[in-house]
Formats: C-alpha cells, structure tokens, sequence
C-alpha cells in the first residue's frame, strides 16, 4: 500500500465523516431535548408528590432566562432543575391574563386540584417537545407531537 493509497482512503472516511455530521449533530439535539422533557416530568411529579406527601404549598418558578425550574415551598430548601446546554423553556401555559412573563410561577396547593400547566421545550434545531399535567390524573406527560402553541388542553 502507497502513501497516496492510504490518503486517498482517510479522504473518503474524512469526506463521509463530514457529510454525516449534520444528521448526528440533530440527532444528539433530539436525545437532549427528551432527556430534558423526561427531567422536567419527573420534577414536576416530584413537586406534587412532595404537596400531598407534606401537605404545604409549593410554587414552581420557571425562569426562562437561565432554562430553570426552582421548587420552593415553606418547609423545604430550594430546588433547582437545570435543563442541558441548547434546551430552552419555550413557554408556560396558561399565559397570564396580563400577557407573558419573564418568570411565570404557578402556586401548587395540597388537597385541590393540580393546574392545567403545559411546559413547552425547544431546541435550535430539533424542534420542540410539550410537557403538561393532566389534571383529572395529575401525572405529568410528555407529547412528542403537541396542539398548537394557541390551545391549552
């Protein structure tokens, strides 16, 4: 094997790795932005669980500046969810009657009914993924393929 064979084949390995970075690029997006609605799911459910276990309010604080969600409650240290580099907090559903805010917070309170709160995800360029508390179960869930951003279920 010559030395010009053996560039010629890290040419056409060096040209078929730069061909499929893009696809794999979109592809680790996509594993982030799961992982993150996973994340925010099981926080969200512990959030509730922790309201009924102590029977003390606790208001979720999404601030979409630094893409976290802070826990707090009367008898209970601050909780932090930070998501992955490149997720972003979207939005927080219902809007306020007074339009978005910077840092919407919902109040969640023992023995009633948990809101209708849709967190949505988004990523630069693997779209985005919708996690909302149904309020008949109350458990958190995540749609891969949600309304549109107008309708709250």
């Amino acid at each position: 094997m010559t030395l010009l064979e053996m560039m010629v084949v890290v040419a056409i390995i060096a040209f078929i790795a730069a061909l499929s970075y893009p696809g794999v690029a979109r592809g680790m997006e996509r594993i982030r932005l799961r992982v993150a609605a996973d994340d925010v799911a099981a926080f969200l459910s512990q959030a509730m669980s922790r309201v009924d276990r102590t029977e003390s309010p606790i208001e979720l604080r999404f601030v979409k500046a630094k893409a976290t969600i802070e826990m707090a409650g009367p008898d209970m240290p601050l909780r932090t969810l930070r998501l992955p580099d490149g997720v972003a907090l979207s939005e927080v559903y219902p809007v306020p009657e007074d339009g978005p805010q910077a840092e919407p917070s919902v109040l969640l309170l023992p023995g009633g009914a948990f809101p209708s709160l849709r967190v949505e995800l988004s990523t630069l360029n693997a779209g985005q993924r919708s996690v909302r508390i149904d309020p008949v179960t109350g458990v958190p869930v995540i749609d891969f393929n949600h309304p549109p951003a107008a309708v709250v279920p």
